[in-house]
């Protein structure tokens, strides 16, 4: 007779709903980036750029930091 694991499945129901919300909370904070820094040199090379784009009526996707999360 083979022992076959269940893996995770058999400590689960020992969770408490608390534990899985902090679990959960855990695991979105690890996908956290930090604030990036820009020099002034890149401040101005994005100027630069979204000048360029709004010029020639182009369509751009800009990406943004809020709240550890990088946004589109």
């Amino acid at each position: 007779m083979t022992y076959q694991d269940r893996g995770n499945k058999k400590w689960t129901s020992m969770f408490l709903s608390e534990h899985r919300d902090r679990l959960h909370e855990w695991a979105l904070s690890q996908k956290d980036v930090e604030r990036p820094i820009l020099s002034a040199d890149q401040l101005e090379e994005l100027n630069y750029v979204i000048e360029r784009y709004l010029l020639d009526h182009s369509s751009v996707i800009i990406s943004y930091y809020k709240n550890g999360k990088i946004v589109n």
